[in-house]
């Protein structure tokens, strides 16, 4: 870490146990976005406002006015523009130390192995079960961590899948879900969880606090409530089970 860089990030160097030595694992990450949407807004900013190294933003969709009320990573004024190039707009107004890298792709079996190269956290901000499945399979076989989380209105669900430590997604979810038709969604509530998400990528990367692991948060936002469920890997599972 340079000098020029203490005062940008002091605050979360004073925390007890953080110092330069979890800075600097925070400077050398790289984490990849799979979404830009609601999920992907307050996670991508604060991730940014830590200093994560590298953010790789995946989504093929540009910017709609059905998407303002939550996606907070993009204005009016970027409507019809893809929305990694929106979102990377964004950050690097917050933070231009961040390296930043737009793939304007939806992430394929194909696309997700070029797309997601180097990368040490893949952060779940997708609407599409399919592509969460996809995503799901990739952290299980580069064994690296998953930062899920799902919304449905003012309630919504948080976790972390990691091989050999947690379940995986197949382990709790048939692949089969049909998620036809638009979501309702309360936008400060996607904020919430979505701001979560950013928290449990830092957990990840420099050791402190304890992540989500074998542990889903359950958030009630009509009665400001959280519950926690244990769950864990299932053996017969199709994607993470061992042989």
């Amino acid at each position: 870490m340079f000098p020029d860089q203490y005062k940008t990030y002091f605050r979360q160097l004073i925390y007890p146990g953080w110092g330069v030595e979890a800075q600097e694992k925070v400077g050398r990450a790289t984490v990849l976005l799979a979404g830009t949407g609601g999920l992907a807004s307050a996670a991508a900013m604060y991730l940014a406002a830590a200093g994560v190294g590298k953010l790789i933003l995946c989504d093929p969709d540009t910017v709609e006015e059905t998407n303002l009320n939550r996606q907070i990573l993009h204005a009016e004024t970027n409507l019809g523009k893809l929305k990694v190039d929106s979102a990377k707009e964004m950050i690097s107004q917050l933070n231009p130390r961040v390296e930043i890298k737009a793939v304007p792709q939806r992430l394929t079996d194909e696309t997700i192995h070029t797309a997601a190269a180097g990368t040490d956290i893949i952060v779940d901000c997708l609407d599409s079960f399919e592509s969460r499945f996809i995503v799901n399979k990739y952290c299980v076989g580069r064994e690296i961590p998953m930062v899920h989380a799902g919304m449905y209105g003012m309630s919504g669900q948080i976790t972390v899948f990691y091989p050999d430590t947690a379940p995986c997604l197949a382990c709790l979810i048939p692949e089969k879900v049909d998620t036809k038709g638009p979501i309702p969604v309360i936008g400060a509530a996607v904020g919430v969880l979505s701001s979560m998400q950013a928290l449990e990528v830092l957990k990840l990367i420099t050791g402190i606090g304890e992540p989500l692991l074998g542990r889903m948060l359950i958030f009630d936002g009509t009665k400001a409530e959280f519950d926690e469920v244990r769950i864990s890997p299932d053996p017969a599972c199709p994607v993470c089970g061992k042989k």
